[in-house]
């Protein structure tokens, strides 16, 4: 009914098996000028990356909702009937002993 997956020996050590990613020496080749300088592997210290002032258009809302929203409004009033009627009709039926 089950099976077993061979897995590599080291994909539950290191997270891939051996042989088949790139090490630190790739890492060396590209900072040495493969790479444009604006897509460097460098870490970006958190207080240049984020700016903690930011001008009232550059702030993120929530969309607005929308005003006269008429289907939902439809939808209500539907239900709201739907249920009238299906409370109305257990009163008659009960009242004429139908249950």
């Amino acid at each position: 009914m089950t099976g077993s997956y061979g897995l590599p020996k080291g994909l539950g050590s290191q997270g891939h098996a051996h042989g088949t990613t790139d090490g630190k020496d790739v890492d060396a080749v590209l900072i040495d000028g493969e790479l444009p300088p604006a897509s460097s592997p460098t870490p970006i210290a958190a207080s240049s990356a984020v700016s903690t002032i930011k001008p009232a258009g550059e702030v993120i809302r929530p969309p607005a909702p929308e005003k006269g929203n008429k289907l939902m409004l439809i939808l209500a009033i539907v239900a709201g009937g739907l249920a009238l009627a299906l409370g109305v009709s257990l009163i008659v039926a009960f009242s004429m002993n139908v249950f």
